[in-house]
């Protein structure tokens, strides 16, 4: 398995654990129990080699679960779309990366579809495919993260409100308050990145379009 294999799978996980977390943490919520208690009876028992094996296969497929759904959401949230002065970019976009029906399918309206010129930057602008990948791999994270941050801090208003952390009892808006604050950075900065990763995207084919004519 190459390098890039590996930051997947890595960037998978990280989503994954946050996922796991407000899972974990809306059971709480609705069971009554508190999340030390789940951690004392697996630790008493024996069986926490089992547990964290489990805890990793859940969170590698959450963690691909919610990259899926989170960039179907930023697809339809902030649809790319090539600007008047990239005319030669767009032309390989219809010619080289589609194929004859995708391609009547966008002049037809349909959306541009970023995957397909992820492809063709590997295949075709190999000097290019790295900074690409970079820009895909923080992206899952940040998205992944603005999501699980949102469900953490409704799991967390919760529990506060059931009284499942009795740690956390003396200062209950305080964590509310930092997770709240954790959801609005990285909401911002999934936005910021998703158009970053876009605009690179349409850059990788205008200079595919500047190569061609050289």
């Amino acid at each position: 398995m190459g390098n890039l294999g590996l930051f997947v799978i890595t960037e998978l996980l990280i989503a994954g654990f946050g996922a796991v977390i407000w899972i974990i943490l809306f059971i709480t919520a609705f069971s009554g129990k508190e999340i030390f208690d789940y951690i004392r009876h697996y630790a008493e028992d024996g069986s926490v080699s089992m547990a964290i094996l489990i805890f990793l296969l859940i969170s590698y497929i959450l963690g691909i679960i919610i990259d899926r759904f989170m960039f179907w959401v930023s697809g339809k949230a902030l649809p790319v779309k090539f600007p008047g002065k990239m005319p030669a970019a767009e032309k390989i976009y219809k010619d080289r990366v589609l194929n004859e029906d995708e391609s009547k399918a966008y002049k037809s309206g349909g959306k541009v579809n970023c995957i397909k010129i992820e492809k063709f930057v590997r295949e075709n602008l190999p000097n290019l495919a790295e900074r690409t990948d970079y820009n895909k791999n923080r992206l899952i994270i940040i998205q992944s993260w603005a999501l699980n941050s949102l469900l953490i801090f409704a799991a967390l208003a919760l529990n506060c409100g059931a009284g499942n952390f009795k740690i956390l009892d003396n200062h209950p808006w305080t964590i509310l308050i930092t997770a709240f604050l954790f959801f609005f950075v990285m909401f911002i900065m999934s936005v910021l990145i998703t158009k970053d990763y876009q605009e690179d995207l349409l850059c990788s084919l205008s200079l595919a379009a500047a190569k061609e004519k050289k």
